[in-house]
């Protein structure tokens, strides 16, 4: 096990021999000649272990141990005390105040090797439990937005009953969720190409001009033309082909994916789409039937443009598949209404020829019919008389 070790003491010649003797143990040294650089040191770097002596000028090991233990950033990092005193009592102080653990001069090399193992050991496991927690918080946090952001959103764009109002709300709460600056929404059509069916900028000059723009573009195919090679190179045809989500932290120093006709677009509208991030919007059958393509993450503290967190990609997974259940169902309401309106259509004819029929077979109608007859051959006799 080995670690980064930041030794502490006002004696050179001490500091020198203790920083050789852990570093023959493996591990990584940096040493500082006194108390307040140390804390600096602290403050600026990351270390696992601080080997540090107890008399000093200025700022003694006590004062520095008081510090460390008082900064919630510090306060982990385990703390072995060094020092010539071979008193009881500071010792006991040293443990009070904080130490791990405490060693005289001059250091014992198996002695020095089993606390620093020792202390590293029990940082180690700190770090590990930190990271436990900080995943907890991450899972918990998510599972908030989930109830409270995004199945809202779902339930909402479920509810609505209007196309283009739906593709527009799919595409703004993604774009809201994500802080992205702009956005395009891509449904997969029945001759298999990617259409862009809505888009969204904001902060450029003339955002509606360049949504339209962005609107116009060709549809991206998904086979590679004239082959029966699926599409790749296109990111928006390649998430449909893949099935998964798609973050790229700068689309400029990529070489994976084609994204000329995006750099063109670019250098048209003024934008530069950095950022990316493409979420496949998915059928309650589990079918890619879209793509979104979200550009550009803000910082909404500093406004700058950032890649798109792991977390957010999480939220958004679970946002484009709502979006894609919802967006299923209201094409399937609309096949199902047109299905209606068609057996009603089938229904009325075959009901008006069923009534047409009854109306045929009655003796009042084939009397008239009769009557119809006799008349018709009187009216032919009586001009072949003339």
């Amino acid at each position: 096990m080995s670690g980064r070790v930041l030794v502490v003491d006002d004696n050179n010649l001490s500091r020198m021999m203790l920083t050789r003797a852990v570093r023959e143990q493996g591990h990584a040294v940096e040493m500082a000649a006194d108390g307040r650089a140390a804390l600096e040191m602290l403050s600026s770097d990351s270390f696992d272990l601080v080997l540090l002596d107890v008399l000093m000028p200025e700022m003694d090991g006590y004062q520095v141990l008081e510090a460390m233990m008082s900064a919630p950033n510090l306060k982990h990092i385990p703390v072995i005390m060094v020092s010539a005193l071979d008193e009881m009592d500071s010792v006991i102080r040293c443990i009070e105040l904080g130490a791990q653990d405490y060693l005289p001069k001059p250091a014992n090399a198996l002695l020095l090797r089993a606390r620093i193992n020792a202390s590293l050991a029990k940082k180690q496991m700190h770090d590990l439990e930190m990271r436990y927690v900080a995943q907890v918080e991450r899972e918990k946090k998510r599972a908030d937005d989930l109830l409270n952001v995004v199945i809202p959103i779902g339930a909402a764009l479920s509810g609505e009953r209007d196309f283009g109002t739906l593709l527009d709300r799919i595409l703004g709460e993604a774009m809201a969720i994500s802080h992205a600056e702009g956005g395009i929404l891509h449904l997969r059509t029945e001759d298999e190409h990617m259409r862009v069916v809505t888009a969204r900028y904001q902060g450029l000059p003339d955002s509606e001009a360049a949504a339209k723009a962005a609107a116009a573009e060709p549809a991206i195919p998904l086979w590679r033309h004239g082959t029966d090679e699926q599409e790749h190179r296109q990111l928006v045809a390649h998430v449909a082909w893949v099935d998964r989500v798609i973050n790229i932290a700068d689309s400029y120093d990529q070489t994976e994916f084609d994204f000329t006709r995006l750099h063109q677009f670019d250098a048209d509208s003024g934008l530069r789409s950095v950022s990316i991030l493409a979420l496949p919007l998915r059928s309650g059958a589990g079918q890619v039937i879209g793509v979104i393509q979200l550009i550009n993450a803000r910082d909404p503290a500093s406004g700058q443009v950032v890649p798109f967190d792991a977390h957010l990609e999480q939220l958004m997974t679970s946002l484009s598949t709502l979006a894609g259940v919802a967006l299923e169902n209201y094409r399937r309401e609309q096949r199902l209404q047109q299905e209606i309106e068609i057996l009603r259509i089938e229904i009325d004819e075959k009901r008006e020829a069923r009534a047409v029929a009854e109306l045929t077979e009655t003796d009042f109608f084939r009397q008239l019919e009769a009557k119809t007859d006799l008349l018709r051959r009187r009216l032919e006799e009586a001009g072949g008389g003339n």
